[in-house]
């Protein structure tokens, strides 16, 4: 039987649940191997992935849940997931429904976002969730509303039904091995698809070429990597597969919209 979670209900073990005005936000960790049923949610919402992997079944649709990706679950959304051998902790951010008919048809179907101005103001409100002071709770309604602005503004990698199992494999392809130099031909051959097909369908599902996707994941991985550790970002772009610091920055900043430094100091 599908079962239907309330308002401020999740599966995996809730650290702590903060709400104000009418969202609800809620730190949730996940054991390794964890398997989530069928199931919806009586309320929209945000999903900012911390730590760990997991994949997510969306009817005949499969999405990658990387540390520093962004969900967004309309209302009633049936769906499944399944955590690798990592486990993970996700900040889930639940909209009140007045919210959502605000934003009308911007925030009616499941979307993914990487990096960003999204991940940014994420981040600070995962931060703000902490503190007790008498402002915080102004400072989480502000963000939150950003988050919601942001959303509506720029809709990053809406889902589309029907994507083909194969391409869902070169996007694990790529997510598994985005710090390798990886090419076009290298990964056809992975599925047994020509390479023409696969950049021709991949630009169709993803909006964008296959270089472009595996830049944006180095720079995904980037983002999650200045906002938790203290690595020095010569070494952070050397492991997500850049071997020019100057050509990171350079990436860095095109696809964000501020250095690696200012997105690690506005992150703390």
């Amino acid at each position: 039987m599908l079962q239907q979670l309330s308002r401020g209900e999740f599966y995996g073990e809730t650290l702590a649940t903060r709400e104000v005005a009418s969202f609800v936000l809620i730190d949730t960790i996940y054991r390794p191997g964890l398997k989530i049923p069928v199931h919806s949610h009586d309320h929209a919402f945000f999903c900012l992935v911390r730590h760990g992997t997991f994949s997510e079944v969306l009817g005949k649709t499969v999405r990658i849940c990387n540390p520093a990706t962004i969900n967004f679950h309309p209302a009633g959304e049936i769906h499944s997931d399944s955590f690798n051998e990592s486990g993970g902790q996700c900040l889930n951010l639940q909209i009140g429904p007045q919210w959502i008919e605000q934003s009308r048809l911007m925030l009616n179907r499941s979307a993914q976002f990487h990096g960003g101005v999204l991940l940014q103001l994420a981040a600070r409100l995962y931060k703000e969730m902490y503190e007790q002071d008498e402002c915080s709770s102004l400072v989480i309604e502000g963000l939150i509303l950003e988050i919601l602005g942001e959303t509506t503004r720029n809709q990053s990698h809406p889902l589309t039904p029907r994507c083909p199992k194969w391409l869902a494999q070169v996007r694990d392809i790529i997510h598994e091995h985005f710090a390798e130099p990886l090419s076009l031909s290298q990964i056809s051959r992975m599925v047994h698809m020509h390479p023409t097909h696969v950049a021709r369908a991949f630009r169709q599902y993803h909006r964008c070429t296959v270089g472009d996707y595996v830049r944006r994941t180095r720079v995904d991985f980037a983002c999650h990597q200045l906002s938790v550790s203290d690595e020095p970002i010569v070494d952070i772009a050397y492991r997500a597969g850049f071997s020019d610091h100057g050509h990171f920055c350079k990436t860095f900043k095109r696809l964000t919209g501020q250095t690696p430094t200012q997105f690690r100091s506005r992150c703390r």
